[in-house]
């Protein structure tokens, strides 16, 4: 197990003893981050959640980015205005974490909208760290072996992945609309198919057969 990772499961105990739950049950999302970034200064109190892509500890005030899958917001955490408590589980926080914030916006001396956090929950701690936004992920081979990794990282990759979903839901809804069904069809067949491709063959124990897994559907459409 590497160091790091060690680190990261203390952290976990950590959170235990300061009586944090390490793996948040839930937490009520008011709004995304792309909108409220829309909705401008004021003393409007708004709740949102994403995973952290940025942590800067500067005295007794802590930055933090936020991101979901429709933005980045920086958050800013003063002790003063959390209470010890929450400041001393604010200043464990990592990359990678998963954070619900409360909190209001307003602009800083640079001119950037932030959410000043009122009160936050932990909803989930990341164990194995990820690359920081800086240096980012540009080994080619762990992006194509750790997809999750490059979409986890890589807000353009992501992007696309989400695209492709949108079009899929898109075409669904124009055939449903012209009265087409939708079936799906076993993944696991008794008899191999697929032309010359070479089957991946598994072993149903409760019938005690061996079975194949689906390369086309086509026997069952037919």
């Amino acid at each position: 197990m590497s160091t790091l990772r060690e680190e990261s499961i203390k952290r976990i105990e950590r959170f235990k003893e300061l009586g944090v739950n390490p793996y948040g049950y839930r937490f009520h999302k008011e709004i995304e981050i792309a909108p409220l970034r829309k909705e401008g200064a004021g003393d409007r109190v708004y709740s949102t959640a994403g995973r952290l892509k940025g942590v800067r500890i500067m005295g007794k005030n802590i930055f933090l980015e936020l991101e979901d899958t429709s933005g980045t917001i920086q958050c800013y955490i003063k002790e003063d205005e959390v209470g010890e408590k929450q400041y001393e589980i604010a200043k464990m926080l990592r990359i990678g974490d998963w954070l619900g914030v409360v909190g209001n916006l307003f602009l800083t001396k640079t001119e950037e909208l932030t959410l000043r956090v009122n009160t936050f929950e932990l909803c989930g701690v990341n164990i194995q760290p990820l690359p920081d936004k800086h240096s980012g992920l540009t080994n080619e081979v762990i992006k194509i072996r750790q997809r999750y990794l490059d979409f986890a990282v890589n807000a353009d990759v992501r992007d696309k992945i989400l695209q492709v979903g949108k079009l899929l839901q898109y075409f669904r809804q124009y055939f449903y609309d012209l009265g087409y069904l939708e079936v799906e069809t076993p993944m696991l067949h008794g008899v191999a198919s697929g032309a010359a491709a070479k089957p991946f063959i598994t072993h149903l124990n409760a019938l005690n057969q061996d079975m194949y897994m689906r390369i086309s559907p086509e026997l069952y459409l037919k």
